[in-house]
């Protein structure tokens, strides 16, 4: 639907550490009323079950990538917001962006720029140059000082 609306968007993706994005995921949880009961593992646990149940662990090479891989991403998603496994699936998420890039005739190395989070806290000012180059900015433009 984005690439409808704006086709000409630019697409820039922080991935974090899996265990890291789940913690805080879980964190943010917490503090928008998952009630203190239901624990770190309880929640994981809970995930792992509609994770399971809608065949997104099925380890087969004929299913990575598949038609019935994405009709239980789907359906995964359909049944809640995303959990910390699941949202932690990004080949998966990946997979579909650059799908609908390449749908609407452009390479997905022009649209998205990926950068991993721990890169860019060591590096931020390298990043910070990256990301004005990828969105065709003037990146020889001085950097902020609080990212150097």
């Amino acid at each position: 639907r984005i690439f409808c609306v704006a086709p000409w968007v630019k697409l820039i993706i922080i991935l974090q550490n899996p265990m890291e994005r789940l913690i805080h995921h879980y964190m943010a949880a917490r503090r928008q009323g998952l009630p203190k009961s239901f624990s770190l593992q309880k929640w994981i646990q809970k995930d792992l079950h509609l994770v399971q149940h809608y065949g997104l662990l099925n380890m087969t090479r004929e299913f990575h990538g598949s038609p019935e891989e994405d009709v239980a991403w789907y359906e995964y998603t359909q049944a809640t917001t995303g959990g910390p496994i699941g949202r932690s699936m990004y080949e998966i998420q990946l997979r579909q962006w650059f799908q609908a890039i390449l749908a609407i005739g452009k390479k997905p190395a022009d649209t998205v720029l990926l950068i991993r989070a721990s890169d860019f806290r060591r590096q931020p000012a390298g990043y910070y140059r990256r990301i004005l180059q990828f969105l065709g900015v003037n990146h020889t433009a001085d950097v902020p000082t609080n990212l150097e």
